[in-house]
């Protein structure tokens, strides 16, 4: 590891340390729930952890506390950062290949939003709290790692990053209810705007 990829990390590491330090009514952490990712902002980091990144993905958020409380620990979860099985992890990784070539490993991945909310996977989180993540743990994980292209998963991910100031590429999220052609067409124009940015 060169100096600034070290210089990278422990910025990196000290923003976890905020993370792991922030208290939000309303809100848990993944550490409340027995996991252990203290060393990171995100858990989804763990696999996708290259800080010298060109391309960076933002994911909404983690898991939830229904998710949370009712399964045992996923050993899956605790040594990816996310559960490798599940379909919406599944397409992430095969349209990172298919139109920008590049493996999952080696992006920077991250959640807007690094804590646990109350309800169900699909519970909403209002916009005034993913902005303010986004501008205490997302941007700041954009300037350190500096990649030349963000890719924003989902409606509400892109309009707090662009928000809180970031330039994203807007994509819809891996599990949205369209077509595999509509999802397909929306990576191929994203990939065509940004050509040569994953180099």
């Amino acid at each position: 590891m060169n100096s600034v990829d070290r210089a990278k990390c422990d910025r990196l590491r000290e923003l976890a340390r905020c993370r792991v330090a922030f208290v939000w009514a309303g809100y848990r952490q993944p550490e409340d729930y027995g996991y252990d990712f203290r060393d990171l902002v995100s858990p989804y980091s763990r696999t996708a952890g290259n800080v010298d990144a060109a391309v960076m993905v933002v994911l909404q958020d983690w898991a939830s506390h229904d998710v949370l409380s009712r399964e045992p620990i996923n050993a899956e979860m605790v040594r990816y950062g996310h559960d490798p099985r599940r379909p919406t992890n599944k397409r992430l990784k095969a349209l990172l290949t298919k139109h920008l070539n590049v493996a999952l490993k080696d992006t920077y991945g991250t959640n807007l939003f690094p804590f646990i909310k109350y309800g169900g996977m699909s519970a909403a989180i209002p916009m005034q709290d993913l902005v303010q993540v986004a501008r205490v743990f997302a941007v700041p994980q954009i300037a350190i790692v500096q990649p030349r292209l963000v890719l924003a998963l989902g409606r509400k991910t892109a309009e707090a990053l662009r928000r809180a100031g970031a330039t994203v590429a807007e994509l819809p999220h891996p599990a949205a209810r369209i077509s595999r052609e509509a999802m397909n067409a929306a990576w191929r124009r994203m990939a065509v705007e940004y050509q040569g940015a994953a180099a």
